[in-house]
């Protein structure tokens, strides 16, 4: 009996704590007033009303991250293969579209020949001339590619 009647104080004296400390947001009190604790609780942002997030996803970036990528890729590999190329761009990053400046019609062959064994699922030759190689990224990929950048940046 005698542990109970500690506890039963103890617990009125944790009420009569806690309603001194929360009565402020109550009743207002002055700052001349005798009551010991005068600050309002600090609430946050969910018990204030909430909070608006909005996020927002770069593709246009990304994509352009990704097509650098890709040319950086493209000159270790032709470097790799021995393919002389005189410069690598990108002419649309957006849209992954790369130019491929070579010196001859001959080495034009061979980075197609390239482009065709190694990277036929993801670039396809749209234009060529004897000097130059303009190739894109297919629409499916750019597609599938887009929605996974949405996808990770919800996750």
């Amino acid at each position: 009996m005698e542990g109970l009647r500690w506890r039963s104080i103890l617990a009125a004296l944790g009420v009569a704590a806690a309603l001194i400390y929360v009565l402020p947001n109550l009743v207002q009190f002055s700052e001349k007033s005798w009551w010991p604790v005068k600050q309002k609780l600090n609430y946050g942002l969910d018990i204030q009303g909430g909070l608006h997030l909005v996020m927002g996803v770069d593709v246009d970036g990304v994509m352009t991250e990704s097509t650098n990528r890709m040319i950086a890729a493209l000159k270790a590999e032709m470097a790799t293969d021995k393919i002389n190329v005189t410069d690598i761009t990108s002419a649309q990053p957006q849209t992954g579209e790369i130019l491929i400046t070579v010196p001859q019609a001959s080495d034009r062959a061979a980075v197609e020949g390239m482009l065709s064994t190694k990277h036929s699922t993801v670039l396809q030759v749209v234009n060529k001339t004897d000097t130059t190689v303009t190739a894109r990224y297919f629409d499916a990929y750019l597609t599938d590619y887009k929605n996974r950048i949405i996808q990770q940046a919800i996750e």
